[in-house]
């Protein structure tokens, strides 16, 4: 499995990332004992990185990723998460209202409204992830 540093946050992840949206439970049925051995499996193939989100399944994801990770013994498993807004911002807004880091700071010219994200950057806490020392 290829890694690469994650940003500038000297952390190590794979190439390529297990998108945990599907376990979330929200298009229909899941086994989660398959769901498990799945996570289980692409982390002893290497893969180190996980998506995922709280509107995943109503946070089912989330736990899904936690039951797995109390099973995992390998190495460090890095979870990105993401919070639902409080509210969310108009369609045809076009600066929303954002937390965190200015668009205006990254590099490169500030994207056109068409092109932001509807997700306000914030920071809540997450639920329904025990912590298990390993995600960090």
């Amino acid at each position: 499995m290829h890694s690469r540093t994650l940003g500038r946050t000297g952390r190590t992840v794979s190439e390529i990332g297990f998108g945990a949206w599907q376990i979330g439970g929200q298009w229909g049925r899941v086994d989660d004992a398959a769901s498990i051995r799945t996570l289980l499996h692409a982390f002893d193939k290497g893969i180190n990185f996980v998506d995922t989100a709280e509107l995943y399944g109503a946070g089912h994801s989330e736990t899904v990723i936690g039951q797995a990770l109390r099973q995992w013994r390998g190495d460090k498993v890095y979870v990105a998460t993401k919070a639902q807004p409080t509210v969310w911002p108009a369609p045809d807004d076009p600066a929303p209202p954002v937390r965190g880091r200015s668009l205006r700071t990254q590099r490169g010219p500030r994207p056109a409204p068409h092109e932001q994200s509807p997700f306000r950057i914030c920071s809540l806490p997450v639920r329904n992830i025990p912590p298990v020392g390993r995600a960090r």
